[in-house]
């Protein structure tokens, strides 16, 4: 028997270890979940996707088209986030916007860890954190996450705790997601939910018609206050129309089709499909391993096993599954597209066992709905479920573990638990190693970003490769000297930041004009009916000019007619003006 002093002793250790474990998880956990988002916010300048929202943000009272309608909330959020200090600078606007990832991720921490252990939720909002590859400054998407996880935090809570207040809640959160980017209403999917709850815990039917119809009714109170916003700021008419012009963005832009958007995402995870195969048959090869190795064995066994995940992930990056350059997608595209699969399997697998508590089996079958909707409205596959993986990442780990502390035991369970770990551990690794070098459009074939573009307040205390600083401090210097700022402005070929960054507003309804969403007709008629006299930047990237189209034709029409000339130019920008007389 212990001594009455070792008892002792142990009963202070283990009071310590309760107090450091209450310390890490009450302040420790929060505090790095909020300030992991918001390290290196000062890298990279990229005039396109960036500051394209920066360029609505900044102009956006005076905006028109069908793309600020289409996007309206994130348009005010943007525009009011600007009049706060420093909201004029890009930094600014990275800080401020980073802050809707700080807040999912605690937002989710907090909501996950009375159903989880701390750590397991923290180690997902680390996993979530590090896979957001958006730009934070293109709000619609930021927010359309922010607003999609209290939709499910609310719905959950409001099932789980039968508070039709709740349900109201989220169906308003829901209904204001849609005036953030009307794509949105593909997260009423989650309408499911409260049948599936509700069939869950034997409610009758008008009960469970009694809850989605408070969450239809909270759904059309916050679409409603929106809207009836635009109306006041843009006619009764306007949001009615704006349908017709997106609808038109599929005889341009293929990719924004229906069918297009569904093949995408099919097409992504049967490209995956190849890598899991491969681990498949390296679990049976374990399975088959196992059952015939002597029980004396086993632990020779596993060490065996596990020795061969290396020789397993150095065939993946030998066939180029992912690589070390964590400057573009490629070093962790695949592995998040594993790891979405393990979440879809990890939902699955609690969905069929009854043994789960119904509360377990509801949070899975959020985000399993979550999984389906996020990608739907974008023709970027499957990079908005990685962007999103706030509750799914966390809820992963968890199923993990729940299925390697029943399973520990049982040697035929262990190629199943090795390959698991593989995937989480590469999952950590590579998405720590991009969040702390990837940088949207900037650097994204290695070079180093050390330089700085001085004397300019709106990119002060950025980071940049030093062409691209030479490039932006030539054309911002001729700006400034010629007086080109409050100047109407039309950019083509990938820069639409320029507007933000010169504060000279659109000339055109679209920012980008470039772009296959908006169609060479309107560009053509928008630049015959032009009553002033904009200034033109062309921007080259890598040095060539855009490559030949119609609307390339249509501009170049246009600054022939007119008579512009070409008055400043270098390696990145070509400035035409009209001559002055």
């Amino acid at each position: 028997m212990r001594s009455y002093t070792e008892r002792n002793s142990m009963g202070k250790q283990g009071i310590r270890l309760k107090k450091i474990n209450m310390i890490m998880v009450k302040y420790v956990f929060p505090i790095l979940l909020f300030l992991y988002p918001l390290l290196w916010m000062n890298q990279g300048i990229d005039v396109s996707d960036p500051m394209y929202s920066l360029t609505n943000f900044r102009f956006f009272p005076q905006m028109e088209g069908s793309w600020a309608l289409a996007t309206y909330l994130a348009n005010v959020t943007g525009w009011l986030l600007m009049k706060l200090p420093f909201g004029g600078t890009l930094l600014g606007m990275n800080f401020y916007t980073r802050l809707i990832i700080s807040a999912m991720a605690l937002l989710s921490y907090y909501f996950l860890k009375g159903k989880m252990p701390a750590w397991i939720a923290f180690a997902g909002e680390i996993i979530a954190v590090s896979f957001c590859w958006c730009p934070t400054t293109i709000l619609y998407n930021y927010l359309t996450y922010f607003l999609f996880l209290a939709v499910c935090i609310l719905l959950y809570r409001g099932l789980i705790w039968n508070r039709k207040s709740l349900l109201v809640w989220a169906g308003v959160c829901l209904g204001l997601n849609v005036m953030v980017r009307m794509p949105n209403i593909a997260e009423a999917l989650l309408i499911f939910a409260v049948f599936f709850y509700g069939k869950l815990s034997g409610e009758k039917a008008a009960d469970m018609w009694k809850n989605a119809g408070a969450c239809v009714a909270g759904f059309l109170l916050g679409f409603a206050g929106v809207f009836l916003a635009i109306c006041i700021q843009y006619g009764p008419g306007a949001y009615f129309g704006m349908f017709g012009s997106l609808a038109g963005y599929t005889s341009t832009d293929e990719s924004y089709s229906p069918f297009s958007m569904i093949t995408s995402i099919l097409s992504a995870y049967g490209g995956t499909l190849t890598w899991l195969m491969v681990i498949a048959v390296c679990i049976l090869a374990g399975w088959i391993f196992f059952h015939m190795l002597p029980s004396r064995l086993e632990k020779a066994g596993k060490v065996l096993y596990c020795l061969c995940i290396p020789i397993l992930i150095r065939l993946f990056w030998g066939r180029g599954m992912f690589t070390f350059t964590y400057y573009n997608y490629r070093s962790i595209y695949e592995w998040g597209m594993l790891f979405l699969y393990l979440i879809l399997i990890s939902c699955s697998i609690c969905l069929g066992n009854s043994l789960f508590f119904r509360r377990d089996r509801l949070l899975a079958f959020i985000i399993l709905l979550s999984v389906i909707a996020t990608p739907i409205g974008s023709n970027n596959d499957t990079m908005p479920n990685l962007n999103n993986l706030f509750l799914a990442a966390p809820f992963a780990l968890w199923m993990l573990g729940k299925f390697f502390r029943r399973k520990l035991r049982k040697t035929e369970a262990f190629p199943v638990m090795a390959m698991s770990v593989m995937i989480v551990g590469m999952v950590f690794l590579q998405g720590i190693g991009f969040r702390s070098r990837f940088a949207f459009g900037d650097g994204i074939y290695g070079e180093k970003r050390e330089a700085r573009v001085e004397n300019f307040r709106v990119l002060a205390g950025m980071k940049t490769q030093e062409i691209n600083a030479v490039n932006l401090s030539g054309l911002l210097g001729y700006a400034e000297e010629n007086g080109l700022k409050g100047r109407s402005l039309i950019t083509f070929g990938n820069a639409p930041g320029l507007n933000f960054l010169l504060d000279m507003p659109l000339s055109i309804t679209h920012g980008w004009p470039d772009l296959d969403t908006y169609p060479a007709q309107q560009m053509e008629e928008e630049l015959l009916a032009l009553q002033e006299e904009p200034a033109v930047i062309i921007y080259k990237e890598h040095g060539e000019l855009p490559e030949e189209s119609a609307k390339w034709d249509t501009l170049q029409l246009f600054l022939s007619k007119k008579e512009y000339i070409l008055t400043y130019e270098n390696d990145g920008y070509q400035v035409y003006t009209l001559p002055e007389t």
